[in-house]
């Protein structure tokens, strides 16, 4: 029992954070890089909107959560914070307006018939 404690006391919140804030960055990065794996061999619009929107939407907000932790509690990470909720609120706004100009000019999903 005494090893832990040692150990415990070892850790700082420093390391603590950093890590937290890398683990958030890393996961972020993965996201973002599969679904642009996932557009490139998706075949029409719509199924190449619908990886990149999810993955957008959440893949972003991670990386920015990993870098609101890595600055501490002062202002810039609050305001990172804010611009990660933006993301979060604007990304499926905007996936939803390109689905609807796609439908509009036409764009048919592949496998369908006009």
């Amino acid at each position: 029992m005494e090893a832990w404690t040692h150990i415990l006391n070892m850790i700082s919140k420093a390391d603590i954070t950093l890590w937290l804030s890398w683990i958030f960055i890393i996961y972020g990065i993965f996201i973002l890089l599969t679904s642009s794996i996932g557009m490139l061999r998706m075949p029409d619009l719509y199924t190449k909107l619908h990886a990149l929107s999810i993955s957008d939407s959440m893949g972003a907000p991670l990386i920015l959560i990993g870098i609101a932790i890595n600055y501490g509690a002062t202002i810039l990470a609050l305001k990172i914070v804010l611009l990660a909720i933006l993301f979060l609120i604007i990304n499926p706004v905007s996936s939803y307006c390109l689905a609807q100009a796609g439908l509009y000019s036409g764009a048919v999903p592949k496998g369908e018939r006009k």
